[in-house]
């Protein structure tokens, strides 16, 4: 055993050399990723969700958890001795070390201990190699003054995502000694063989993590044992009896499970990649968590819902999610498109526990959180489909998981998107919609305003995604306001909790705009449909003096009123609202608000080449889009005639005539078009003049 903590130790000392000089690690880590490609895949970096960079920092517990992972030990041997003859050790491992000594593992798929670069903060590896660096100093040192040092700089790093009871394994790693792991089996057996009262991942501190390590300590020493921390993590680890832990955050040293799960439709898997969740329906029979198998699911189903007599596949559903889906287990969200057709659309790790949301519609109540990692479309072959059940476990499958691993690691980064791709379906000139882009970058708020069927929506989209230089819907966020949408749902305020209390939650915006300042290089644009149909100053609240682009930044911060914390919105975030000008609600639109937005018009484009281009890819004739041209364009010339009660903003757009598919009927199209879309329009703008609405109806039927 003294062979591999000798190893260890002088491969912390050799490392902590190298805290102000990472790049050289980073050449260390692409020399051996090109020797040990398909090992060693997930160390990289990511600008966006989808798009992959080369590695731009580490830190030395990732470093060093390159061979401390679930991986073949002679792999792990190989790594190590890489590694250490890279970084000019004396000590080596023999080929044939055994690597059941104890030493904890990491969890493959969260074997990194910091976020991605869209994602993390400013400083969090700085934190990492500070604790490292200070983890050295107390072990070797253990004065007061390096125990100061020590806790603080713990403190600082634990609460990072992805660390937790990580850092303990990592510092089991620099001083073996003097450190002990505190990962699921040894917690377990700490409690159950020494009556150690070990920390709980909320409760987890310098403080309380030193505590614990003196509590082992003079257990050992009142049952008269002189055992060292590597051979108290061996014996925890030979005991594989002890029940795993709940909380643990990396799943080591416990089989990680690959479940296949469907969101069903598109609006839920967006619902998911926003929320960092995964969802099932049955919420109406509460909190999974109160039946303790799967019988008693299937009673409160037939109670609830009476027509299912034997709902057996539902009570495993729902029984599964709660009971059996754990942190670390590995999720691939996938579409059924009948019984022989499948794709997976993503792939992610669970990070949360289970969680019943009561404030959320039935269908989404019964969440855990996931870090969506990869999102795409890969199609499965035929002989490698999973189950059509809405949560399969396909761990027994091993051709499959690794199939999938396969299919989600060819991924593609966000495609990049410039202004050629915008104009793509668009009728507006390249001139113009490049003219609305500028402006967006100079005002940073702009509200596409035009009728109804212009097309803001689709165009509000291909901004985004020009000013962005990619389709990268992580950056991009819509919604929609309506009457009764609040300045709690935008920014911050207090919703009921499943045991009758009130607790606070960060709205929308508020949580868009976190994510915007984590990654201060990124461009993220926030739409806003229908603007004019909230109320503006009851919505907005304080931020309406902050959306000014000279009121940006972290120096124009205010407090929040409800938690009284300081918050500004980010420089690198754009707002576009969308606003109809048929809307009888525009006069409501809050003036103070007008001043800090451009106004940029849409009209409608019968007249342009570019519709009449696209009309005809779509397969309409020649005289069938001359006769639309000349009944709408005769129809918009009367409603901006009527100047007392309609006017331009009232006019028809070209969107209504738009098909997603080619059309085999061109005249039932039409005529349904005109019937359901365009004729109860002006039924609605000539209310209270059925004459003339039927008037211009008729312009429809010459």
């Amino acid at each position: 055993m003294s062979s591999w903590v000798e190893f260890y130790e002088e491969f912390a000392n050799k490392l902590l050399k190298y805290k102000n000089n990472r790049n050289s690690l980073i050449e260390i880590v692409s020399k051996l990723k090109k020797a040990e490609s398909n090992k060693l895949d997930y160390l990289h970096d990511k600008k966006a969700p989808n798009e992959k960079i080369p590695l731009q920092d580490i830190c030395p517990f990732t470093f060093m958890g390159i061979f401390n992972r679930n991986i073949k030990k002679n792999l792990r041997v190989n790594l190590a001795n890489y590694l250490a003859e890279s970084l000019s050790l004396k000590n080596r491992l023999p080929d044939n070390f055994n690597f059941d000594d104890g030493i904890p593992t990491l969890n493959n798929f969260m074997a990194l201990f910091y976020r991605f670069l869209y994602l993390r903060k400013e400083g969090d590896i700085d934190k990492l190699w500070d604790v490292f660096e200070a983890s050295l100093g107390y072990a070797d040192k253990s004065n007061q003054e390096q125990k100061e040092h020590f806790v603080k700089a713990f403190d600082s790093a634990v609460d990072l995502k992805n660390v937790k009871f990580n850092l303990t394994s990592g510092l089991f790693w620099v001083r073996p000694t003097k450190f002990m792991t505190l990962d699921s089996l040894s917690r377990n057996y700490l409690k159950s063989n020494l009556g150690i009262k070990v920390p709980s991942r909320k409760d987890l501190s310098g403080s309380n993590y030193l505590n614990a390590i003196d509590d082992m300590k003079d257990a050992l020493s009142k049952k008269g044992e002189e055992i060292s921390f590597p051979e108290l993590s061996r014996q925890a680890l030979l005991s594989r009896n002890a029940s795993q832990t709940e909380d643990d955050e990396t799943g080591s040293h416990e089989e990680i499970r690959y479940w296949a799960i469907s969101p069903f439709t598109k609006e839920k898997w967006q619902k998911w990649q926003d929320e960092e969740v995964a969802t099932i329906g049955w919420g109406e029979i509460g909190d999974l968590r109160q039946y303790n198998s799967k019988e008693e699911v299937g009673e409160a189903i037939k109670k609830k819902f009476p027509q299912y007599s034997n709902p057996i596949m539902i009570q495993l559903l729902c029984y599964n999610f709660a009971h059996e889906l754990k942190r670390g287990d590995v999720v691939f969200a996938k579409f059924n498109q009948g019984y022989d057709k499948q794709q997976i659309v993503g792939y992610g790790v669970v990070s949360g526990e289970y969680e019943y949301r009561k404030e959320e519609d039935f269908k989404l109540r019964n969440s855990v959180k996931v870090e969506w990692k990869v999102i795409g479309n890969w199609n499965v072959k035929e002989n490698m489909l999973s189950s059509a059940k809405e949560l399969t476990d396909i761990t027994p499958y091993e051709n499959m998981v690794n199939y999938y691993l396969r299919l989600v690691g060819e991924s593609e980064k966000a495609a990049s998107f410039s202004i050629s791709d915008a104009m793509q379906d668009l009728f507006m000139s390249e001139e113009t919609f490049s003219g609305i882009v500028d402006l967006l970058q100079e005002k940073k708020n702009i509200i596409l305003q035009g009728a109804p069927g212009v097309g803001k929506t689709f165009i509000a989209k291909r901004i985004a995604y020009s000013l962005i230089g990619a389709k990268d819907n992580s950056k991009v966020k819509m919604i929609q306001f309506h009457q009764s949408y609040s300045y709690e749902d935008f920014i911050q305020g207090y919703r009921p909790s499943e045991d009758g209390k009130f607790i606070l939650k960060d709205g929308v915006f508020y949580d868009f705009c976190s994510k915007a300042r984590e990654d201060s290089e990124g461009i993220y644009v926030f739409i806003i449909d229908e603007i004019n149909r909230g109320n503006l100053s009851k919505i907005f609240g304080e931020l309406m003096m902050l959306i000014e682009k000279d009121k940006r930044g972290k120096e124009y911060s205010i407090p929040l009123p409800y938690s009284n914390e300081g918050f500004f919105i980010p420089e690198n975030v754009y707002l576009i609202g969308t606003m109809n000008t048929a809307d009888r609600s525009l006069a409501m639109v809050d003036f103070a608000l007008r001043r800090r937005f451009a106004f940029q018009t849409l009209t409608p484009h019968f007249d342009k080449n570019k519709f009449g281009e696209f009309l005809s890819s779509k397969g309409i004739s020649e005289s069938c889009l001359t006769a639309i041209r000349e009944s709408m364009l005769r129809l918009n010339e009367e409603i901006r005639k009527d100047i007392h009660n309609l006017g331009e903003g009232f006019c028809i757009g070209h969107s209504f005539f738009c098909p997603q598919r080619d059309i085999q009927n061109e005249k039932l199209w039409l005529r349904q078009i005109y019937d359901y879309e365009i004729k109860p329009l002006l039924e609605e703008y000539w209310f209270d003049n059925p004459d003339k609405a039927n008037e211009m109806k008729r312009l429809l039927n010459d």
